[in-house]
């Protein structure tokens, strides 16, 4: 009888240890350096937002480990985006990146999507404005519509890569008010090189995120004619937002954290609760006001029920560039 007992004792008291040894190796995470994937070349918004996110985290202690940003650039993002797909799903390779998942895929630039990752949380989001040069004669959105319509063909607007989200911000903005064929639009390979065409009179004007027109415009060289979203930018006068035209959803960009597809939920909310809490910080609100941008955390359902409806109003538009 006593050996039926002991042996009773021991088998609960093993369960018990496996039972405990599950939260235990959990809350363990992570053990080792996190590597944080952008799939751009440095010095970008995203690498900035990249590289924040980790120092916040570090300087904070929000996570036992540091966070690693390696940049990824290549073969217009898909070199990054295939190595933090296929690195395992064990919490210790991330990827940083945004909206050009939804408008990409719409153009068919890359073949992944948002889909094949786990969402961890939405760090920022940020508007596009179209900017001219400082001696430009158009003053507001309505008069350049205007013109356009009477001189179709006649002007030029540059954005930063085919298929980007300022690209297809724009041409949303462009369908709504029906000109969409009434104006050119030439891709370049990046915002600095918009920057350069427009000043050089190459093009008319640029449409790119607003991080990227900031310094620009801050400095006296171009001005913002309209901002293709509805938060108001600071220290910049703006004559023009998105809903004074009565456009409302417009596209803007929403950046945030993914995870291989597969990576258990203890370790996602792990991650997400550091993201949020680095989001949330007096440091991260500042460099976003500074980036013209939103400081904004969404959760991974509320990040995912955006993307969903970018989805939809991509496809949209996306239709004119590809028929």
């Amino acid at each position: 009888m006593s050996t039926r007992i002991g042996t009773f004792l021991g088998c609960i008291f093993g369960l018990f240890l496996v039972a405990g040894h599950v939260p235990a190796a959990s809350a363990a995470y992570p053990e080792k350096e996190i590597r944080l994937v952008v799939p751009y070349k440095t010095g970008g918004q995203s690498d900035l937002t990249a590289r924040k996110l980790a120092e916040i985290i570090r300087d904070k202690k929000l996570l036992p480990q540091p966070v690693v940003v390696v940049n990824i650039p290549g073969a217009n993002t898909r070199e990054g985006l295939r190595a933090a797909m296929r690195a395992d799903p064990d919490g210790y390779t991330l990827l940083l990146h945004h909206s050009a998942f939804v408008t990409m895929k719409a153009l068919g630039r890359i073949s992944m999507s948002w889909h094949d990752f786990e969402m961890i949380g939405q760090a920022l989001e940020m508007s596009n404005s179209l900017v001219v040069n400082l001696d430009s004669h158009f003053r507001t959105i309505s008069e350049f519509i205007e013109t356009v319509r009477k001189e179709p063909g006649k002007y030029h607007i540059a954005v930063p890569g085919m298929g980007g989200v300022a690209h297809l911000a724009l041409l949303d903005v462009l369908v709504r008010a029906d000109i969409q064929d009434k104006v050119e639009i030439m891709p370049f390979d990046g915002a600095c090189e918009t920057a350069a065409a427009l000043m050089g009179g190459r093009v008319d004007m640029r449409a790119v995120p607003n991080a990227d027109m900031a310094r620009f415009v801050i400095a006296g060289e171009q001005r913002v004619l309209l901002v293709m979203g509805d938060d108001k930018l600071p220290g910049i006068r703006v004559p023009c937002y998105a809903a004074d035209l009565g456009l409302k959803n417009t596209l803007i960009l929403h950046n945030g954290v993914f995870a291989p597809r597969g990576t258990p939920e203890k370790i996602r909310n792990v991650l997400a609760h550091a993201l949020q809490k680095a989001v949330e910080s007096e440091e991260f609100q500042t460099f976003a006001t500074q980036q013209m941008a939103r400081g904004r955390f969404l959760d991974a359902a509320d990040w995912a029920e955006v993307f969903a409806k970018d989805e939809e109003s991509t496809a949209a538009v996306a239709k004119f560039i590809t028929r």
